[in-house]
Formats: C-alpha cells, structure tokens, sequence
C-alpha cells in the first residue's frame, strides 16, 4: 500500500511541477506576443527584459516539444521572438549556470548528477 501511495504522491509533484512550468511558459509567451505585434514599447521592453527572457527560453527551448505534447500549448510566439534578428545576439555564448540568479544558489539542471534509486 506505501509503494501506492508513493507513486501518488510522486505523481502529484510531478503534475504540480509541470503546471508551474507550463503557466511560466504562458506568461513569457504573453511577453514574447506582445512584444511581436507591437504592443509594448520595444526599446523599454529589451532594456527590461531581454536578459531574463533569453536565459528563460534557452532553459526552457530543449523541453518545448516535450511539455507541449501533454498539454497541447507550442509557445510558437515565444520561439518566433527569438527568431528576430534583434533577439539572436542575446543567445550568444548564454552559460545558463553564469546567469543562474546567486541570490536563490539554484545549480543548473545541466550540473545537477541524478543519483541512483
């Protein structure tokens, strides 16, 4: 009965851990279209964010596919910003553990061994 009641709880923290992933997701896609279409001030709006997003997608980009195929969602805006010209020169050289925020002392899921069960 423990390993159940294991395997649910591991479930739910998955299930829980794809959904804030996925309202991220949405809410830099919310950044990203508005940015497109014009709506924001685009020289404010790079100044504000262009470092946060970039790290953002180039930590999220290898998942997209992935996450989109259990909830549907592409992020197709998010991608499509950094296609622009003006967007490219921010993924340059990006190390995602250098630009990991110090304050949190997060380690990059790129460094992180799994250890075995």
């Amino acid at each position: 009965m423990s390993d159940i009641v294991k395997h649910i709880d591991e479930d739910a923290r998955d299930k829980k851990l794809f959904n804030s992933i996925r309202i991220h997701l949405n809410h830099l896609e919310g950044l990203a279209v508005a940015y497109t279409n014009g709506v924001v001030d685009r020289d404010t709006f790079v100044k504000s964010y262009k470092e946060t997003m970039s790290v953002w997608f180039m930590r999220y980009k290898g998942a997209l596919d992935f996450l989109k195929g259990d909830c549907g969602c592409t992020w197709a805006g998010l991608a499509r910003m950094f296609d622009l010209t003006e967007w490219k020169p921010a993924l340059d050289g990006v190390e995602v553990p250098s630009r990991t925020c110090p304050a949190v002392n997060i380690v990059a899921a790129a460094n992180v061994v799994p250890t075995p069960k």
